[in-house]
């Protein structure tokens, strides 16, 4: 167990060793959440996870890799977890989130915890292309913050400012592996040929 965990007692977050068994046995939805302020890409641009609601059209990743639009079917309420913050390479504001929140690295799915420096992961930019971004530090700080998760219809990936996520991520469809697998590593590659109505204020 490295350093950073050691910070937050043993997992990063929790503070009992019920806490605990509890995450790892699946039994846990704050270990996996994030920050209330983090931007969400909808039909309708970048919008606060905390504004959703049932209903709300997302932009997700398709298990082809293209970037297309289902409802939000699912909203958890806002718990208090204690925060980690992964400041990115290519976005100024970090990533707040639960020790457990999974990203889309290079290597698969990641959760918050297992990122380091260096670390590179999926993201769509403004221009809405697939590119890699890298992680610069991830903190487990001592402030604790409301946080919030959502989920697809069909249970779908989707896109926060600096990152691609999911509700609670384990494995990529055979067919988005395959579409990250033959995508270049430093290059980037179009999501999609079209997007009418998406703002990226």
């Amino acid at each position: 167990m490295d350093d950073k965990c050691l910070a937050c007692g043993g997992l990063g977050y929790f503070e009992g060793g019920q806490a605990a068994d509890d995450f790892i046995h699946g039994r846990s939805s704050q270990a996996k959440c994030l920050a209330e302020e983090t931007e969400v890409l909808t039909e309708v641009g970048w919008q606060p996870i905390s504004r959703l609601e049932i209903g709300d059209i997302l932009r997700i990743i398709s298990p082809t890799g293209l970037l297309t639009t289902t409802q939000l079917n699912w909203k958890s309420k806002k718990k208090t977890a204690r925060i980690w913050e992964i400041q990115t390479q290519k976005i100024d504001t970090p990533i707040r989130c639960s020790f457990g929140h999974p990203f889309l690295t290079v290597n698969g799915w990641r959760n918050a915890w297992m990122l380091n420096s260096g670390t590179k992961f999926w993201q769509v930019d403004d221009s809405f292309q697939y590119c890699t971004n890298e992680v610069v530090s991830v903190t487990c700080t001592k402030h604790r913050a409301s946080v919030l998760n959502i989920r697809a219809e069909d249970g779908g990936t989707f896109i926060i400012r600096a990152a691609i996520t999911h509700q609670a991520a384990r494995t990529l469809s055979s067919g988005l592996l395959r579409f990250f697998n033959k995508s270049p590593l430093n290059g980037s590659t179009q999501a999609t040929q079209s997007m009418p109505g998406i703002s990226t204020v």
